[in-house]
């Protein structure tokens, strides 16, 4: 669902809201006079753009302003979750999942360490590594490409105490500021 907040012009054509798209109508709501901002909820059409058409007043109002605009609805985030089995990879793939308002937001990817290196991380928006400590050689400088060329990554402890030296020289290994999120002794 995609809430609107709407500033309306000055002069108050009275009436309702509906929004269109394509013709279609996608959403529709009276409002209090004066209402301004107003807000409109609606849910999103499909990935891609869509040309969308805001009627404001109507027929009742004996007035009806008009105002179009482009409403750019992404694809879902690629996201790469590279961690082990146990549970700190269980609990965090479960807090990524897709679910309720942000179904259409992630398709989420699991992947083990080991495997880390043979993906193609440019495909992702966004790297989650459990257990930074244990990549190879070949993974970090992966990552370290990929990060050069604009990719999120987050880097979680894999289980237990973090090691913050660990975090540390990784983060300088791929040319980070600092470790920033983990508490050290």
């Amino acid at each position: 669902e995609v809430e609107c907040r709407l500033v309306l012009p000055e002069r108050d054509l009275g009436g309702g809201l509906t929004l269109e798209a394509a013709g279609v109508p996608l959403a529709h709501r009276e409002r209090e006079p004066g209402e301004n901002p107003a807000l409109l909820r609606f849910n999103a059409p499909p990935a891609g753009e869509h040309g969308l058409t805001l009627r404001i007043g109507g027929p009742e109002s004996g007035q009806t302003g008009l105002c179009r605009t482009v409403l750019s609805v992404p694809e879902r985030i690629p996201v790469l979750l590279a961690g082990d089995v146990g549970p700190a990879l269980e609990a965090t793939a479960a807090a990524l999942r897709p679910g309720g308002e942000y179904e259409r937001a992630v398709s989420l990817t699991r992947v083990r360490l080991a495997d880390l290196e043979r993906e193609n991380l440019m495909s992702y928006r966004m790297v989650v590594v459990l257990g930074p400590d244990r990549l190879s050689a070949g993974a970090r400088n992966s990552l370290a490409q990929a990060v050069e060329q604009g990719l999120g990554l987050v880097l979680m402890p894999g289980g237990g105490e973090p090691d913050v030296a660990a975090f540390g020289r990784f983060t300088q290994e791929l040319g980070l500021p600092g470790v920033a999120g983990v508490r050290g002794p």
